[in-house]
């Protein structure tokens, strides 16, 4: 496999993945090679630790490519490996050595951005520690897998969802990371988020996540278009539009809201566009991973992404202002990592600390 753009990488395959993880532990593998080709068609490879295969796995191995002949131009001195899971073998050793996976690898051109993840990180280590502090009772879920089936499941049941994974974004849009999550497909979703969580008027419009594979298949877009960052305004597709025209000529003023408008109605605007962010694995790992699930669950490939935060506040950054926020809004399940809290189950959970917090703010 030789050097390629990154929005042309084959999505990854979870069920390999999972096999490759599991290997790894019941092996005793000492250390893993990236396998890849250069851009005369050396072979190459560099080496990673156990420790950090679950993380390339999600987000690609970035690696110095002028150090490696092939790779010594300056622009191209800045690469990211991304293995493929199906690839992945033990490769054979003699009786005392050490033990040595291999994956073949991609070799792409990293987002100059790197997906704005430049804030602060999160680890599940730190939310125990922090949770435990204060006896909020929590789930821990082993695998990436078995998180991602209870939220999509969670989700596809209605509940509203606050999502805290690895590095805060930078920027003006939530990007996977610091998100609150619906399913788009509800028409009561834009006001329960707006009234209860956001504490905004009603009418105001979400933005959808979709996966960057089946963007055509939901909004209007030029082929191979990107919107990793959530900045373009796209038509939802005719083949996901309602026939309601009667409906809406007859509708006044904020009535229009209550028109379904489409298959994903709580992110389409009266106007049929909304503002899109694409969502791909090399980017947005967990996050794309949580999708797929969605998907594969509900036949939807859009969720409803928003920041975490409320109106008047910036979005959150620590363990704690996620769970403040959470506790002070009607939020049903706040995710962090692979730890995971129900508001029923939280102490204090009560309805006078939303009323209380939604007094500092005055309506717009």
């Amino acid at each position: 496999m030789g050097m390629i753009e990154s929005k042309d990488r084959a999505t990854s395959d979870p069920k390999a993945r999972k096999k490759v993880l599991e290997a790894v532990e019941q092996e005793g593998v000492d250390y893993v090679l990236f396998w890849f080709t250069d851009i005369e068609g050396h072979l190459k490879s560099f080496a990673i630790t156990p420790s950090e295969i679950e993380g390339a796995l999600d987000d690609g191995r970035g690696f110095d490519g002028s150090s490696i002949t092939g790779f010594n131009a300056i622009e191209e001195s800045d690469m990211v490996a991304i293995p493929d899971p199906t690839t992945w073998r033990l490769m054979p050793t003699r009786e005392g050595e050490a033990k040595v996976g291999r994956l073949i690898c991609d070799v792409v051109k990293p987002d100059g951005q790197h997906a704005s993840l430049l804030g602060p990180d999160i680890r599940d280590e730190e939310a125990r520690a922090f949770l435990d502090s204060i006896g909020a009772p929590y789930e821990f879920f082993p695998s990436d897998d078995a998180i991602y089936d209870e939220v999509a499941d969670l989700i596809i049941g209605g509940k509203v969802i606050g999502w805290v994974q690895g590095r805060m974004e930078f920027g003006p849009r939530a990007l996977g990371c610091r998100s609150i999550l619906g399913d788009p497909r509800s028409a009561e979703m834009q006001k329960l988020m707006n009234l209860k969580i956001k504490f905004r008027e009603s009418f105001r419009p979400f933005a959808p996540s979709v996966m960057r594979e089946r963007v055509q298949d939901f909004f209007e877009t030029r082929p191979n278009e990107e919107s990793p960052y959530m900045l373009l305004v796209a038509d939802v597709h005719p083949s996901q539009r309602r026939d309601n025209g009667a409906a809406m000529r007859d509708a006044r003023g904020l009535a229009k809201l209550d028109v379904e408008r489409s298959t994903i109605p709580a992110v389409t605007h009266v106007d049929n566009s909304a503002r899109i962010q694409t969502v791909e694995p090399d980017r947005h790992g967990r996050f794309y991973n949580l999708m797929k699930r969605f998907e594969e669950k509900s036949g939807c490939a859009v969720l409803i992404n928003t920041s975490f935060n409320i109106r008047g506040e910036p979005i959150v950054c620590t363990v704690q202002d996620a769970y403040r926020c959470f506790m002070a809004t009607n939020i049903d399940v706040l995710v962090l990592g692979r730890l995971l809290l129900r508001k029923e189950k939280q102490p204090g959970a009560k309805q006078h600390e939303v009323d209380q917090y939604l007094s500092r703010f005055q309506p717009d």
